[in-house]
């Protein structure tokens, strides 16, 4: 083709003026033999400074090496998509023939995409991988091969910015195939500003990914309440399904132990956020994110009446109480409390332990939670067993010593207690 002449009387031309004697005769002949992918690896090696044999012709300097190196894999990037997809290469007899043209469903394209993948991480450039690669993959009609190749790239973190016109079509791919849980693990691992968040949300909420959803809305929107009440929808949901018929959650269908698994999500989440870490992964939120999160969360959780949410136009009041019943006071700390006690104070008795209630004008205190706690207990009604309550007094009676510089109660009533 004329990318290869072209490539080999480049070559040549440095050869003949002596400047890139060895490390271009080896790469040439790969490129002499059709072999554009192994020519890639080698000048990726010599890059990278992996080559074996003498580096002759090469400069000494790591950024005069990175230029003259870098900028043959880049030639022989290009060269080899055009080598691959010429119309003698997609039509000839070795090819498997797709409506009116031929389609190699030979191992070549799916190496094309990862050896480019290994070269566009050596050079920390993407723009042709991301760009004119995945182009060539789509006019042809065999993008799935392109996406398939370039995945575990995006979920190993080696590849994160992805341009969302390859996002939607690596999402839509698993949506068609029914895989809903791959593509809720490949949302978490694409960047937020990668995504198209109405394909997002769309898909999530229709097949209850909520791990994704948490993501978006943290990430993307930098959203925290949404998320919650999302959650606390369905424990509301399951809680009074379960009060009606009498019955152990032991005891339910299976879309009844789904309903579970997906509310008791709260619990973590909570976890996370409170403790200023990202959800599910983990990972450290920045200080000021933090903290943002962390108001939020407990402003809404420990509010005495019930909100609307979203707050302004649009909104809608969140309830709790079952149909006809009168909404009690503290309702989201309420539920939570009847719900499963016990994992919900473990999660206040792992934010009490962070610095966000030490900061200077902090919104909220373990002083004023814990009021709020005996205030929800003291008038219990039916929604909170003896047993809700008992593990509300030792939330209390522990962390009222071990706070008691900045948590007070009387004598008399820690005694009481």
């Amino acid at each position: 083709s004329s990318e290869y002449l072209l490539i080999c009387y480049q070559g040549y031309e440095d050869l003949r003026v002596g400047t890139l004697l060895t490390w271009a005769d080896r790469i040439l002949y790969h490129v002499s033999e059709g072999d554009f992918l192994s020519a890639i690896n080698l000048a990726r090696d010599y890059y990278l400074g992996k080559a074996k044999g003498n580096r002759n012709g090469l400069p000494d300097d790591e950024e005069g090496l990175h230029t003259v190196v870098g900028g043959k894999i880049r030639e022989l990037m290009v060269a080899s998509a055009r080598y691959a997809f010429s119309e003698d290469r997609m039509t000839d007899n070795t090819h498997v023939t797709a409506g009116n043209r031929g389609v190699d469903r030979t191992s070549l394209f799916e190496d094309l995409v990862t050896t480019c993948c290994n070269a566009s991480l050596a050079l920390d450039d993407f723009e042709f991988l991301l760009d004119d690669l995945y182009q060539f993959y789509e006019d042809s009609g065999i993008a799935k091969i392109y996406l398939r190749q370039i995945e575990p790239y995006v979920l190993d973190g080696s590849i994160h910015f992805v341009p969302p016109r390859i996002t939607q079509r690596l999402v839509a791919m698993h949506d068609d195939a029914g895989d809903q849980e791959a593509a809720e693990r490949l949302i978490w691992h694409i960047d937020p500003d990668c995504l198209d968040i109405n394909q997002a949300l769309t898909l999530c909420q229709k097949y209850q990914l909520y791990d994704a959803l948490i993501y978006i809305y943290n990430t993307a929107l930098r959203d925290y309440i949404t998320p919650m009440v999302e959650l606390l929808f369905l424990i509301r949901e399951e809680w009074h399904s379960r009060q009606k018929r009498h019955l152990r959650i032991s005891n339910g269908t299976l879309s009844d132990e789904l309903l579970v698994m997906n509310a008791y999500k709260i619990f973590p989440y909570l976890s996370n956020i409170l403790s200023g870490l990202t959800y599910p992964s983990e990972r450290p939120l920045p200080p000021e994110e933090a903290s943002k999160a962390q108001t939020d969360i407990y402003s809404f959780l420990f509010h005495g009446t019930s909100k609307v949410w979203p707050s302004g136009e649009g909104g809608r009041l969140i309830l709790t109480a079952g149909e006809g019943e009168m909404e009690p006071t503290y309702p989201y700390a309420r539920l939570l409390l009847s719900y499963d006690a016990e994992a919900f104070l473990h999660v206040l008795d792992l934010a009490f332990e962070q610095s966000y209630f030490n900061e200077e004008g902090c919104a909220w205190s373990r002083q004023l939670i814990i009021k709020i706690l005996m205030d929800i207990i003291s008038v219990a009604g039916r929604d909170l067993s003896n047993s809700d309550i008992t593990f509300v007094n030792i939330f209390v009676a522990r962390n009222v010593p071990k706070y008691f510089q900045v948590v007070h109660m009387s004598p008399s009533s820690l005694q009481s207690l």
